[in-house]
């Protein structure tokens, strides 16, 4: 009897391997990013247990567990702080005048395309027709500058 699996068999078996590592994923999509956070937290502890391990040599569970105590000691510090950053953020947003502010740019705007149609732009096809012909044509009067 021969052990090796023919092509069939063996798409048959991927097909339900990926179906069965699908079905994990979604069992466990709550758990996914408590992972990714704690892997962040430890590539992020890592460097300084590591000091703190071989230079003090202190065991590594001890360090681990002052290092995790420190942060949990400082992590509502982080929060109050932040929280008072945010609230100061949003009470100045919303002590912003919108409508007078909505109302500058729009008159700014308006008054900038008020000076646009004074330039005058040159455009090189025009210009050589009012070199050339010496007239101001209707069609590209306000082009062209008088006295060719």
């Amino acid at each position: 009897m021969s052990t090796e699996w023919s092509r069939t068999t063996r798409y048959l078996v991927a097909v339900g391997l990926v179906l069965l590592g699908i079905f994990v994923i979604y069992i466990s999509r709550t758990v996914i990013p408590l992972l990714i956070v704690a892997g962040l937290i430890a590539f992020a502890v890592r460097p300084l247990v590591r000091l703190l391990h071989e230079q003090m040599r202190l065991p590594r569970g001890l360090v681990v567990g002052l290092i995790y105590a420190a942060v949990l000691l400082l992590l509502p510090l982080a929060t109050l702080l932040l929280l008072t950053a945010v609230t100061n953020v949003l009470s100045f947003l919303l002590s912003i005048d919108y409508e007078s502010a909505l109302d500058g740019f729009i008159t700014g705007t308006r008054q900038w395309l008020a000076d646009l149609r004074g330039w005058e732009i040159p455009i090189e096809p025009v210009e050589r027709l009012c070199r050339r012909t010496g007239r101001l044509g209707a069609r590209h009067a306000g082009r062209c500058k008088r006295g060719g």
